[in-house]
């Protein structure tokens, strides 16, 4: 399990592996498509790896992920 500040910073959450994996590839990919195309909306990127986190997050908890 990994840790993370959460959007609000005042709590820490913890990833299980599948969060934590996506989470890498969320941060490559940010930084491929920084690198490929200045006109990247980083906000919409970051909302829905949010969003994605929060799911897995919900099946890691019901030990389906």
């Amino acid at each position: 399990m990994h840790e993370k500040r959460s959007q609000n910073h005042d709590e820490v959450v913890t990833l299980g592996s599948s969060s934590q994996e996506f989470l890498n590839f969320c941060k490559g990919e940010l930084e491929r498509r920084r690198n490929a195309d200045a006109g990247i909306d980083a906000a919409k990127l970051e909302a829905a790896q949010a969003l994605v986190l929060s799911k897995l997050q919900i099946l890691e908890e019901e030990g389906m992920a």
